[in-house]
This record gives C-alpha cells, sequence and structure tokens, in this order.
C-alpha cells in the first residue's frame, strides 16, 4: 500500500470532513452525525463529524438535492420493491412517497416524475450526488468502526464527497441471478462491514467492495485508483463472475437497478 491507514490518537476530536478542531476553530459537535441517513434505518453515530458538515450532507446546494436525500430516494426504492409483499409489512418498512420518482410497486419499476424528466442533466447530477454519498457512508463508518478515516490518502474523498471537487467513479455490480441477497438486519440498522477480506483488497488494490440495501458497489480508496484497477479486476475476476454478470461505472441515477427489476425475469423468487 501506498499510503499505510492511519488509527486516529488525538485527545481533541478534529472533524473527518474539514479537518479543523472543536479547541482552536470553535467548532461544535452536538448534533448526531448519523453514517447512514436515520430516515434509512442509520443508527450509528460517527462522532468525529462537526455540525457544519453534518449539516452540510443534509441540505441542497445550488441546482443540487441534498446528498442524503438522494442516498434515501435510491435506497427506499429498493426496501419498498424488496417488501411490498410481506402479508405482515414492518414498521420498518413503511410505504415510501418518493419526492422524484413515480414507483410501480407491482412490477419493480420507477421513472422520473415529469417535472424532473425534462431537467436537463437530472440524472447525471443525482448520480453525482449519490456516488458522493456513498463516500460519505464509507468514510464515516471506517472511521467509526476502526478508527481509521484521517489518514491524508482520504483526503481525495474529503474534496469529492464533502467539497464536490474532482470526480471519482463507483462502479455497480449487476446481479447475475434474479436474487437479491441481503440480511433483513442489513435493512433495519445497516452498516458496512469490514472483515479481513475488505481490508485485504483495500491494502493491496485500493479498492472497497460496498454491500449495502443488497445491492454491491466498488468504490476506489486511493486518488491514483486507475494505477490497481486491471490488477484488482484479475484478482477478483473469478469470484465476482459467480455472482454479478458485469460491472458498470454509474453515470446517470437509472444505471443502478434501486428497483430491482432484475428480480422480474424468470426463476424469480
Amino acid at each position: 500500500m501506498n499510503d499505510a491507514l492511519e488509527i486516529q490518537s488525538n485527545d481533541k476530536i478534529t472533524c473527518l470532513w474539514c479537518s479543523l478542531d472543536a479547541e482552536t476553530s470553535k467548532l461544535s459537535f452536538l448534533k448526531k452525525a448519523h453514517t447512514i441517513p436515520q430516515s434509512l434505518g442509520g443508527k450509528f453515530l460517527c462522532k468525529e463529524v462537526c455540525d457544519t458538515c453534518n449539516h452540510y450532507f443534509g441540505s441542497p446546494g445550488f441546482n443540487k438535492m441534498a446528498i442524503e436525500v438522494i442516498l434515501r430516494e435510491a435506497f427506499e426504492l429498493t426496501r419498498n420493491m424488496v417488501f411490498t409483499n410481506q402479508k405482515k409489512r414492518s414498521n420498518h418498512y413503511a410505504r415510501f412517497k418518493s419526492n422524484f420518482f413515480k414507483l410501480n410497486v407491482e412490477n419493480r419499476t420507477f421513472s422520473l416524475k415529469q417535472i424532473y424528466s425534462i431537467r436537463p442533466g437530472f440524472q447525471q447530477m443525482i448520480a453525482r450526488q449519490f456516488k458522493r454519498g456513498l463516500f460519505k457512508v464509507f468514510l464515516e463508518e471506517l472511521q467509526r468502526q476502526l478508527g481509521m478515516g484521517m489518514g491524508d490518502r482520504f483526503n481525495f474523498i474529503r474534496e469529492f464527497a464533502r467539497y464536490d471537487l474532482g470526480d471519482y467513479p463507483v462502479f455497480y455490480l449487476v446481479p447475475k441471478l434474479p436474487v437479491l441477497a441481503y440480511v433483513e438486519e442489513e435493512f433495519i440498522a445497516p452498516r458496512l462491514n469490514f472483515g479481513p477480506y475488505q481490508l485485504e483488497r483495500i491494502d493491496a488494490y485500493e479498492f472497497y467492495e460496498m454491500n449495502i440495501f443488497g445491492h454491491a458497489f466498488l468504490i476506489p480508496t486511493h486518488k491514483n485508483w486507475h494505477l490497481n484497477y486491471d490488477a484488482y479486476l484479475a484478482n477478483v475476476n473469478n469470484y465476482l463472475s459467480h455472482e454479478y454478470k458485469k460491472m458498470i461505472p454509474i453515470n446517470a441515477f437509472e444505471d443502478v437497478d434501486f428497483a430491482c427489476e432484475f428480480m422480474n425475469s424468470k426463476g424469480s423468487t
């Protein structure tokens, strides 16, 4: 690895995103910073997020939807599609009324509401916000679980997710079978997994395989991710090909099958 993962040992709180500390910058750390939006069932908090940065992720920008709103819109589509036919629908999966999409729950399809479908670049804008949101979740969960999010190697994530600078890919892994692999508890109290396999891939290839709400994504963990991309694919191709039929970069919101239309395929259950 080019830059070793660092474990924070500061006595004073430093913000994971703006890198300012409470003592010298007079920042407050009073509000609860959920690593995954509370509206999606997120229960885990990252204490190293100042109130200013916490507010940023939940607020819209100029001609941009709030990052946490986009995360909720995306994954609520999946939660509603997956659990709509349960006879006893859990309170955790109350029917979702989308701001942006018209849902056909029975057919597992959705489309943009007309006011947004005619807006130039809307699909690309919300896709970018979604990608920034996944990076946000990754870094906060890494910090919360392992205390490894403060290192300079993740400055590119801070620049992209917090300050909307640059652009970095997120790849969506398209399922091969018409089955959504998930554990229900992960829909109730979602979190990321940082087991030995995931940490080995970060250490060796600078990529993290993210599984969240039944979907699989690949995100780079280093600014120069492209240098290890081919080596990573060569190493994991046999493993990934058993579960996924292709891997595509997310450029538009519709690139990800949030509605789980693949489950409509013959043989789905």
